[in-house]
């Protein structure tokens, strides 16, 4: 992903790359956004809560957080029924049965959260104009601002 990143960005001077544990990084500066794909899921919830506090405080005035990531079903119905969708929606796409394996074994690893808490959670670190406005079974797209 950073490599097709530096392919897109090659030149823009304003975009910089840090390839390391951001829970444990000590950044310098602040930076005017902070964007997440896919990783936050693996933390627990307490280095969730922790992380946002820290990005909150990495941010810039107006800057925004946005975070795209893989949640937890509000209920663990619903979290099953999520999980069967997607694993039907996979299927029906033509991902193989030893991907669809290693997909499973890979969910062992995580750690998920609902997109509620997560607001909560932003809300608590001090962010405004928070919300999830993409929800797509277990993925969403979770945003807070700084003022």
């Amino acid at each position: 992903m950073l490599r097709v990143a530096r392919q897109r960005f090659k030149g823009n001077a304003n975009i910089k790359y840090i390839t390391a544990d951001y829970s444990r990084y000590d950044f310098s500066g602040t930076f005017d956004a902070v964007i997440s794909a896919m990783s936050i899921h693996h933390l627990t919830d307490a280095a969730k809560r922790k992380l946002f506090a820290k990005i909150y405080a990495l941010l810039n005035p107006h800057g925004i957080f946005v975070n795209a990531e893989q949640v937890l079903g509000e209920t663990p119905d619903l979290d099953a029924m999520y999980r069967n969708l997607w694993e039907g929606t996979i299927r029906n796409g033509g991902v193989s049965e030893k991907e669809i394996r290693e997909w499973k074994e890979r969910l062992k690893l995580d750690r998920e959260a609902t997109s509620e808490n997560q607001v909560k959670w932003l809300k608590k670190a001090g962010f405004s104009n928070v919300g999830c406005p993409y929800k797509f079974f277990k993925f969403a797209v979770i945003f807070g601002a700084k003022e």
